[in-house]
């Protein structure tokens, strides 16, 4: 009976051991933590000693950094009036869904822009129901000047009911 009563504290030992030492290996990485756990048992009348150490580094400078300019390569331009348009002879003339820069228009990717505000083949991120959405210029228009954007959307009913929306707008910068 006491031999398995042992065994049982060993395992329970163990088994905190294990425990431990994976919390700590789950320590934050942006913060420098140095943690020692000395644990003692005994088994058959033997001390059993576990030591268990780990050490986190700060992130490099050179890492934050980095990823500093990736925040900085939106260029906010401010708000936009945004109208939307389909393919329909109503909405642009004509129904082939040609953009200007000789691409498929496509719901969710295509806008219209001013191409002396916007150049075509720009990134632009809108700021569409609290999340920023990313689009592609690659139409242009006589009715879009300034800061407007027309955006692609497939239907025409869909068009109407997006009305016409004041948006903030960021181009991507180039590299």
């Amino acid at each position: 009976m006491l031999h398995k009563y042992k065994k049982t504290k060993l395992l329970i030992t163990l088994i905190i051991i294990i425990i431990m030492s994976i919390s700590i290996t789950k320590l934050p990485k942006t913060k420098k933590c140095i943690r020692v756990i000395n644990l003692n048992t005994c088994f058959n009348g033997k001390t059993i000693s576990c030591n268990v150490s780990t050490q986190k580094n700060k992130t490099s400078k050179k890492t934050n950094t980095k990823k500093k300019k990736k925040k900085n390569k939106k260029k906010y331009l401010g708000k936009f009036m945004v109208y939307a348009y389909c393919p329909c002879s109503k909405c642009c003339g004509h129904s082939t869904g040609i953009t200007a820069s000789g691409k498929q228009a496509k719901q969710g990717r295509t806008i219209a822009v001013d191409t002396r505000v916007i150049p075509l083949g720009s990134i632009v991120y809108m700021k569409i129901n609290g999340k920023l959405k990313k689009f592609i210029a690659e139409d242009a228009g006589s009715g879009i000047d300034g800061k407007k954007i027309d955006m692609f959307i497939n239907s025409h009913q869909k068009c109407l009911k997006w009305g016409i929306k004041s948006i903030k707008v960021w181009v991507q910068k180039k590299k």
